[in-house]
């Protein structure tokens, strides 16, 4: 019955570790690949202004 448990709770961890190891894209597909001058452009149109 123990074994059980702790089969259970490392298969749970491990779970959590793939699940969190995944690559996050933010605004962009995943081959989008900008050039300097298009991205320090879009960084000055999304600046914040105090």
């Amino acid at each position: 019955m123990r074994k059980t448990y702790t089969h259970i709770i490392v298969i749970i961890t491990l779970v959590l570790i793939v699940a969190s190891c995944k690559v996050a894209f933010v605004g962009g597909s995943k081959g989008e690949n900008l050039r300097p001058g298009k991205l320090y452009k879009k960084l000055i149109e999304n600046e914040f202004e105090y």
